[in-house]
């Protein structure tokens, strides 16, 4: 199924995006701290950046297994509307999860998404985090 080399991108680019989200509930926390939110706030931010590190979680382990299975598609066009399909399934997931969370709160719905952003970190964050758990590039 998936290679190894995958698997350790998958797990450097989730601990990238459990730093980011970490970054983020601390400079929450001191703010909290600081008397500039309430603490209602701190954790409605902080069930915000959870729900949302859990859907990159799931997005990085969705993404591998898409790019995995199209690899073994003979053809190109049915790998590129496989790949074009599995990722609108992603994406139309987040956007039902984030708008029914926003009929609820619209703070913790603008933090789901605050929490997505650290797959991008962790992704950027990928070869230095890779080099540093792993002592390879």
């Amino acid at each position: 199924m998936i290679s190894e080399d995958v698997k350790i991108d998958i797990k450097s680019i989730v601990v990238g995006s459990a730093i980011f989200n970490i970054l983020v509930l601390v400079v929450l926390f001191l703010t909290f701290c600081f008397k500039k939110i309430s603490i209602y706030d701190f954790l409605t931010f902080s069930i915000g950046i959870i729900i949302g590190f859990s859907i990159t979680i799931f997005m990085a382990i969705h993404m591998a297994n898409t790019f995995d299975r199209a690899l073994y598609f003979n053809d190109e066009k049915n790998a590129r509307t496989f790949l074009i399909k599995r990722n609108l399934f992603r994406y139309t997931l987040i956007v039902i999860v984030v708008l029914l969370v926003s009929c609820l709160s619209a703070k913790v719905a603008m933090f789901i998404i605050v929490g997505i952003f650290g797959l991008k970190f962790g992704a950027y964050m990928n070869p230095i985090i890779k080099k540093i758990l792993y002592k390879k590039i």
